[in-house]
């Protein structure tokens, strides 16, 4: 097991490292800013064209005989843009811009479901060992993103391990008071849940410590890693609130300490939903699209009519609401009324209007609409709950067609939670 001699405080540089203290590590965390801003904006751009590219393939998938050559092309072409959205996951999740699902979640019972997985995960060599306090508290975080923690940091150890060893996972509840060391110079006093994640590999030297969170470092050989790995890491933890602290030294493993604010309640009971087919016709709303990408507004519309609705679109927030004031001016605002503009369907970030404004303006002018927006990347004002509230949802580029439905429907039904 690796001791916990030297404590690297996020993101990755010890004073003895840098000989620089405190004005290191902000420089650091500055450029490590920096280049969030340039990937959630790559990020951006990509997830309109993968929006595009896997949406308009799910559609010629759905006209193409399942045993022609063209489907089977089609396959290639919707998996290759599937793998390409999971690594702009990544970079937003670097950039701490993805949306976040977030509910009270029990690290302890997540890193027992997580067991027989790491076991395939790491290999027949390499002893996992899982050890939990009892009493644990709660936090408030995204589940399927803390398993990703898990899972980067047990695919870096096992790297590390090519000739076996022990990962160590362990779960503890944690109070900081104003008098004890912190951790990490950035922590508050306070309580936190504790999940650490040893190994007895081969540790890494001060030059690999210093670049450990960078986008795109790797020590891999080429091929072997795109370097995200550790860098999703750093986001997903500081987009929840929470602090990372590193241990390594050449030859005697690496320790990774997650600190998450703890919420002295229990994680409710989850339970399973199904989620209902949708079939073609189950729509005959109208619904008002706005999208400033025009290959992006055009799978849109043909996604939603394929699917029954009326689709009324726009490129920008003036032409929207030009669209809605007509609607408004008929006085399609009642039930039943043809032309009833059921919902708006609204990209986030737009030049003029943006998403947040544009939603104001309408919900002005026919107040029982319904919203949906759509981004490539979480927008600061979702991050402060400043605009979803009731009767508004989000759905994340890209998606597929069956998913921008099975939202549509269930919003326009009045269950947006059911939702996928």
């Amino acid at each position: 097991m690796a001791s916990e001699k030297q404590e690297i405080p996020l993101p990755g540089f010890s004073d003895e490292a840098n000989g620089r203290g405190q004005d290191s590590r902000f420089s650091q965390d500055r450029k490590l800013e920096a280049v969030g801003r340039l990937a959630a904006g790559v990020a951006h751009d990509f997830n309109n064209f993968l929006t595009a590219i896997i949406g308009y393939t799910n559609l010629a998938l759905m006209k193409t005989d399942a045993d022609g050559s063209v489907h089977g092309d089609l396959m290639q072409i919707r998996e290759a843009g599937e793998r390409a959205a999971a690594l702009t996951q990544k970079l937003l999740a670097f950039s701490r811009r993805q949306m976040l699902a977030m509910t009270l979640v029990d690290l302890g019972v997540m890193a027992r479901n997580m067991e027989s997985l790491l076991g395939r995960l790491v290999g027949e060599d390499v002893e996992i060992v899982i050890t939990g306090e009892e009493g644990l508290w709660s936090v408030k975080a995204d589940l399927g993103q803390v398993e990703q923690i898990v899972l980067n940091l047990a695919i870096n150890a096992r790297d590390a391990m090519p000739e076996g060893g022990t990962l160590s996972v362990e779960t503890r509840n944690v109070t900081l008071r104003e008098t004890d060391p912190q951790p990490d110079p950035g922590m508050e006093s306070g309580d936190y849940v504790l999940l650490r994640l040893s190994d007895t590999g081969c540790g890494m030297d001060a030059s690999a410590r210093s670049h450990l969170f960078e986008p795109f470092f790797t020590t891999k050989e080429p091929g072997m890693g795109a370097g995200l790995g550790l860098a999703t890491v750093y986001g997903i933890v500081k987009q929840s609130g929470g602090y990372l602290v590193v241990d390594a030294d050449p030859g005697c493993g690496s320790v990774f300490r997650i600190f998450l604010p703890a919420i002295r309640a229990l994680p409710p009971e989850r339970e399973k939903r199904s989620i209902p087919s949708i079939r073609a016709g189950d729509g005959g709303e109208t619904i008002l699209i706005v999208e400033d990408d025009n290959a992006v507004r055009g799978f849109l519309r043909e996604a939603l009519e394929s699917q029954g609705y009326r689709v009324l679109e726009a490129a920008n927030g003036m032409d929207a609401i030009e669209l809605a004031a007509e609607a408004a001016s008929r006085g399609a605002t009642l039930p039943g009324n043809e032309g009833e503009i059921r919902m708006l369907v609204t990209d986030m970030v737009m030049a003029g209007l943006n998403g947040r404004e544009l939603a104001e303006e309408v919900l002005g002018m026919l107040p029982g609409i319904k919203v949906l927006f759509i981004s490539g990347y979480e927008d600061r004002a979702i991050v402060r709950h400043e605009v979803i509230g009731e009767g508004l949802d989000f759905l994340g580029k890209p998606f597929t067609p069956s998913e921008l439905a099975c939202k549509v429907r269930k919003i326009l039904d009045g269950n947006p939670e059911a939702t996928p």
